[in-house]
């Protein structure tokens, strides 16, 4: 059977949220476990609803593998038959959760998960000094995982950063980018709520980020409030937040 730390596993797998030892260790065991690995690629190959954080899914998920795992004991079939067996149950039950988030987003007022889908982009690192050296270690080691989009060793780094350097405006800002692209919303408008308040480089990115946040929260009021603040003055930000506003109304 799949238990639950292999399927929160596999999930981090395929998110690449995974470190790059972890990795290797994950492809090995797939390598030696021919079971394991059939898992992987059943995983893989489920709608996009196997990834949404929904409960009940996970629990019919590990139910059905579990079901599976017994009842081969006693029957045996080969293994391409017990493969297409379990995918069909898999598939059967992905697709009433997929409905079922479809039409959860239907009654979401003013569709903010499409408008958050549609606008949310990783931006590019850009912490640059006079001499790339200057920056801490800890600092390159965050950046390097972000560019890299190991976006879990990114957070966890930042923090470590940020422990020692709470006031560095960049270190922040791409934390909560970070938060923003492992699902972490709660965290990352707590941090862009910070810098949208501080005048700098940061502040509209800030402001920008923490719009879409509050859109994939569901918080439109807040998020129509930041996108005003965004339209005037004119800025890079301007165009994209007014057609926001336009697609709300």
């Amino acid at each position: 059977m799949t238990s639950e730390a292999d399927l929160q596993l596999i999930e981090q797998y395929l998110n690449n949220e995974l470190t790059d030892e972890q990795v290797r260790q994950f492809r090995e065991r797939m390598t030696d476990d021919g079971e394991f690995a059939i898992r992987v690629e059943l995983v893989r190959e489920m709608p996009s609803a196997l990834l949404t954080n929904t409960e009940n899914f996970r629990t019919d998920l590990r139910r059905i593998m579990q079901e599976e795992a017994e009842s081969s004991i006693d029957r045996k079939p080969p293994p391409v038959a017990r493969q297409f067996n379990l995918w069909k149950r898999l598939l059967v039950a992905a697709a009433i959760v997929a409905f079922i988030t479809v039409g959860v987003q239907f009654f979401l007022p003013d569709n903010t998960v499409d408008l958050y889908s549609l606008n949310f982009t990783i931006p590019a690192e850009n912490i640059t000094t006079r001499d790339r050296t200057e920056l801490s270690i800890d600092l390159q080691q965050a950046l390097q995982a972000y560019s890299g989009e190991n976006y879990t060793l990114a957070i966890d780094l930042f923090l470590k950063y940020l422990s020692t350097q709470p006031e560095d405006l960049g270190g922040r800002f791409f934390l909560a980018i970070s938060q923003m692209a492992t699902g972490r919303f709660g965290d990352a408008i707590g941090n862009l709520r910070e810098l949208a308040t501080i005048s700098g480089s940061y502040q509209k990115a800030a402001n920008w980020y923490l719009a879409l946040a509050y859109l994939r929260m569901g918080e439109t009021d807040q998020a129509k409030i930041t996108l005003n603040e965004l339209v005037e003055p004119k800025n890079s930000y301007s165009d994209k937040a007014q057609e926001i506003l336009d697609n709300m109304d």
